[in-house]
């Protein structure tokens, strides 16, 4: 996957700003979570786990209470082994292509986690 080329150092994916790094990394997890990778499983887990390791050092306390907890559901979702809807490959799949992709947009799509695990949970 083209994302595992694309992490940084710090274990996250590039970006103008924090937001857009943080929102473009939880966007990738989702994406390795579809594609069959996880902490335990799938040969990227140690990306996963490297992103993983990226947002919970970074400093969110600038971020909207929403993006916050899309965060944290997020991750929830990830040490669960449980993708919520979507199509993440194809979502950061356009993040990687666009030379200025659009930051509302990402959050928007992953505001699906929002909703309670039920409504997604397999």
């Amino acid at each position: 996957m083209e994302i595992s080329c694309r992490l940084e150092p710090d274990g996250g994916l590039p970006g103008d700003d924090l937001s857009a790094r943080l929102a473009w990394s939880l966007m990738a997890l989702l994406a390795f979570l579809q594609n069959g990778h996880s902490l335990v499983a799938g040969a990227f887990r140690v990306h996963v786990q490297r992103l993983i390791d990226f947002l919970e050092k970074a400093d969110m306390t600038f971020l909207t209470t929403s993006q916050r907890e899309i965060a944290s559901k997020v991750l929830d979702a990830v040490r669960r082994d449980d993708c919520p809807p979507g199509d993440w490959i194809e979502a950061t799949g356009r993040y990687l292509a666009a030379k200025r992709p659009k930051l509302a947009r990402a959050w928007g799509e992953l505001a699906v986690v929002s909703r309670p695990q039920q409504d997604y949970a397999v």
